[in-house]
């Protein structure tokens, strides 16, 4: 083939002779010229280079080659001086895929529940009457100095009602006694004693009128810290509920001191007499109270 084409200085000028001239598309022969010309004969004339970006805005529309698989829209606007401004005869502009769809956006995960909150250990026990009724209590008498026959007894006044009952041996010594406790270490809660509350009572019963009973709280981890006082029983062999002030602390005893944690008790009748001087007695008590 043989072509001979002529340049002009107007864009609008474009082939002057042909000779022998063969078959050959329009749109190679608008190549041909466009080297000299400027012309192009893009593919959809929708941006520049093969199918490069999905519906892009026409540039400048220098492409040399046509492509069915350009990412152009349908026809895209040819490119500056283009042939036929219908989109050039390129192939129909491939269809661009269709966007892919973005995935749902995650549902972001329930908020997690914060735990409850820890229940706070249970604080220490406060101390309760002990009135030997309550089968759920662990009560426990423990006799000492010859007052070791100590147990927990129906009352023998009243058969709905139990109490306890301490017998002070013939061979007692004069500070025998019996702690009675309802925790470890033979131990109560620890009793709330203050400057502005001092007082115990105690409901008991004694063959004789007249004899001293002496109460004692103690530290149930250490002995040292300890307070003694003493009541007088009024009448013999009956009930009665005597009170017990720790501010007015026995002779040649510690005087309270709130500072400390008094976590036992003790009581002893006729304190200070023995069993050779007295003979075998018995005598009970219930309702410690604080």
């Amino acid at each position: 083939m043989l072509v001979q084409s002529v340049r002009c200085s107007h864009r609008a000028c474009m082939i002057e002779v042909l000779m022998k001239l063969q078959p050959v598309s329009l749109c190679s022969l608008i190549s041909i010229v466009s080297l000299g010309s400027g012309l192009g004969c893009g593919d959809d004339s929708s941006g520049s280079g093969a199918g490069t970006s999905a519906g892009g805005a026409g540039g400048a529309a220098t492409s040399t080659t046509t492509s069915t698989s350009g990412g152009g829209g349908d026809g895209g606007m040819g490119g500056d001086g283009g042939m036929g401004g219908d989109g050039g005869m390129g192939g129909d502009g491939g269809m661009g895929g269709a966007g892919g769809m973005g995935g749902a956006g995650g549902m972001g995960g329930d908020g997690g529940m914060g735990g409850a909150g820890g229940m706070g250990g249970a604080g220490p026990s406060a101390f309760l009457d002990i009135s030997f009724d309550d089968a759920s209590v662990p009560y426990q008498l423990q006799g000492f100095g010859g007052a070791e026959d100590a147990t927990i007894v129906v009352d023998p006044s009243d058969s709905t009602n139990m109490v306890a009952r301490v017998v002070k041996s013939a061979n007692a010594a004069l500070w025998a006694g019996v702690t009675v406790s309802t925790a470890p270490n033979f131990s109560i809660p620890a009793l709330p004693l203050s400057a502005s509350a001092t007082k115990m009572s105690v409901r008991v019963w004694s063959p004789d009128v007249g004899i001293p009973v002496r109460l004692k709280v103690e530290d149930a981890s250490d002995p040292t810290h300890s307070c003694e006082t003493e009541a007088t029983t009024t009448v013999g062999s009956a009930w009665e509920t005597l009170e017990f002030d720790f501010a007015n602390e026995s002779p040649g005893t510690a005087p309270l001191n709130v500072s400390y944690t008094f976590s036992r008790v003790s009581i002893f009748f006729n304190y200070g007499v023995t069993g050779s001087m007295a003979g075998a007695k018995t005598h009970y008590f219930d309702n410690v109270k604080f």
